[in-house]
């Protein structure tokens, strides 16, 4: 019996690639479970399970039925490039490559200074900022760090582990950057990734820019602050991309990208790396992912974040 998928191949028998496929499924999915929510949340009073409302919402709670309805919604924005995955590696691979993705997603058993990397670079880029910010007498602790029950801490977590580390890595780390490495070859390949990866958030980013600003702010001054605010978000995803491919090239393992993603939003969260952004160290949590990039190569070479091979979605080093 013949699969109905076997994976998807031209008139000269070459697997067609549908990395196209993925990006526009990966943006488009996202952005409409995004902006329908934030809408109505905007119009309603709602509030919607961000990292930044995580801990509000839990103590509040859901206002009605719809609330609870766009904030599902809105969550399930994240799996955008889980979604766009599954769908291009199946129709270029079939069920194997499938089931090749997601033996990448559940390897876990990695060597253990992998994780002790992970922890070192997570508390680096997401605790410095904010000590330095209290050294400096430039913030107060109240500010930077949530004080709530224990068990807020862990359903971020988690949470997080659930939307963004899953919904999001599959996606950028399992399917993009070992598809773009076949065509590639270079480090150019993340920065590809990380611009990819940035695109993708900016729906959400700029609906939070703009909304945030005066409503009497000219409207000239509104897009030079978000073509602003966009650069500097940009880079900072690039930095953060050239940290994942190192991770990734050294462990082939997805499921450390997302304990990656879970654990630095967490972090980030509790301990106020969004109440710098407006402060005098606003530039610091964008930064920090550079200085840990340019650490890691002083220490390991540029051909740390270069995989000499990646595992592709047959399985196969490319």
């Amino acid at each position: 019996m013949i699969p109905l998928i076997q994976g998807d191949k031209n008139i000269t028998g070459q697997k067609k690639n549908h990395l196209w496929t993925y990006i526009i499924l990966a943006i488009s999915i996202s952005a409409i479970c995004w902006l329908g929510p934030l809408i109505t949340a905007q119009d309603n009073g709602y509030l919607v399970p961000t990292a930044a409302n995580f801990f509000t919402l839990l103590k509040q709670g859901f206002q009605n039925s719809q609330h609870v309805l766009i904030s599902l919604l809105f969550a399930a924005a994240t799996f955008g490039p889980f979604i766009g995955a599954v769908v291009a590696t199946r129709l270029e691979s079939g069920a194997d490559g499938v089931a090749s993705l997601f033996g990448r997603v559940w390897k876990w058993r990695v060597e253990r200074r992998w994780y002790g990397a992970l922890l070192i670079i997570t508390g680096a880029i997401t605790l410095i900022p904010p000590l330095l910010a209290l050294t400096f007498g430039l913030s107060s602790l109240a500010d930077l760090v949530a004080v709530v029950p224990w068990y807020f801490y862990v359903a971020l977590f988690v949470f997080q582990l659930l939307t963004s580390g899953l919904g999001e890595e599959v996606g950028w780390r399992g399917y993009l950057l070992p598809k773009l490495f076949e065509r590639i070859h270079s480090n150019k390949a993340i920065w590809a990734s990380g611009l990819i990866w940035a695109i993708w958030h900016y729906p959400f980013v700029i609906f939070l820019f703009s909304s945030g600003m005066p409503e009497d702010l000219p409207m000239a001054e509104k897009i030079i602050g978000i073509l602003v605010s966009l650069a500097g978000f940009t880079m900072t995803i690039i930095g953060e991309a050239f940290i994942y491919a190192w991770l990734l090239k050294h462990t082939q393992s997805v499921f450390i990208a997302i304990l990656f993603h879970a654990l630095g939003n967490t972090l980030a969260t509790i301990f106020g790396v969004e109440a710098l952004a407006a402060g005098p160290l606003m530039l610091l949590p964008g930064l920090f992912p550079w200085v840990i990039v340019f650490i890691l190569e002083k220490r390991f070479g540029k051909e740390s974040f270069l995989p000499s091979s990646f595992t592709n979605a047959e399985g196969k080093r490319v």
